[in-house]
């Protein structure tokens, strides 16, 4: 693999990274091992796209790579898991026929308004408006909280605990903990009601 030269030196190391999160992939639900090189492709690409980003002021080689790899092995979960939920969702109840009420049939999706439909089949769980407000209110709490916290959230949106913990340097039981007062504060905020 080639990475513009940048981590030649690591080569080995990434490779087996790479191949080291697929197979982990592989065994996580909603993957089969038929994706191993898929899952291997995107890894290095991700590692190649990003390399650009790499600044040695900041973090070493090694931590550059093996962060990026685990972000976008965390992405790949993620993404797998919405697509699994928005299959499960889209099943074929709208072209279910029954009766409208004025003795006649239809099918129910001729008789749901297309935000209804939306909210029904789980794509739009959330009107407009009430997504809005959730941002309005997301981004209240967010902005109110010490540092320390609105950093550990923002970065919850990219990776899972571990790697906080790992990116953060403190134990997982610390990153627990910090989640836990996140987890307060939002429902405090009367946030828990979205979710």
């Amino acid at each position: 693999m080639n990475l513009n030269n940048q981590f030649e030196d690591h080569d080995s190391f990434v490779s087996k990274l790479i191949r080291e999160k697929a197979n982990q992939l592989v065994r996580h639900p909603g993957f089969s091992k038929s994706d191993r090189e898929d899952i291997e492709q995107e890894l290095r690409m991700e590692l190649i796209v990003k390399s650009v980003n790499f600044d040695p002021k900041r973090a070493h080689e090694v931590t550059f790579i093996a962060r990026v790899i685990e972000r976008k092995a965390a992405s790949l979960i993620r993404a797998r898991q919405a697509e699994k939920r928005h299959f499960r969702h889209s099943g074929n109840s709208l072209n279910e026929i029954i009766p409208d009420g004025d003795g006649e049939s239809a099918e129910l999706g001729q008789m749901v308004d297309t935000a209804n439909a939306k909210r029904h089949t789980g794509q739009a769980p959330h009107s407009d408006e009430e997504l809005t407000c959730l941002k309005l209110d997301f981004d209240n709490v967010l902005n109110s909280l010490p540092e320390d916290l609105r950093k550990l959230a923002e970065m919850l949106t990219e990776i899972t605990r571990y790697g906080a913990s790992r990116q953060l340097g403190v134990s997982r039981r610390q990153v627990a903990n910090k989640v836990a007062l996140l987890r307060e504060r939002f429902e405090n905020s009367d946030l828990r009601d979205y979710f």
